[in-house]
């Protein structure tokens, strides 16, 4: 919801509550979504020494996005800034440490 992503499927296991899968679309962009748990050999960003991967999203007003992404409590890590390569980004972190961009090209 911070993100502006709207849920399309969420199925969870009452019997194995680290079973979850979850698939969030934002515009014509789907982003599948399982929980980390030591069963699958995955683990949350926030309990490993450094940050596995970016998440690279492109969206119309990254100023907007940013503002709706702090006031839904997500930790803004780099302000809306305009890049030498031609896009205005910022840099976010969702709950579980995941390390999202959110950009638009500059005009």
């Amino acid at each position: 919801r911070a993100f502006g992503f709207e849920r399309r499927l969420l199925h969870e296991q009452p019997d194995a509550p680290d079973h979850v899968h979850a698939e969030a679309a934002l515009g014509d962009a789907v982003v599948m979504i399982g929980c980390a748990s030591p069963r699958w050999g995955t683990a949350s960003p926030a309990q490993l020494p450094a940050r596995h991967a970016g998440l690279y999203v492109m969206v119309d007003d990254v100023d907007a996005h940013c503002q709706r992404a702090r006031e839904a409590g997500a930790t803004v890590v780099e302000e809306p800034t305009d890049q030498e390569y031609g896009h205005r980004r910022y840099t976010v972190h969702d709950l579980d440490g995941h390390e999202w961009y959110f950009a638009a090209p500059l005009p």
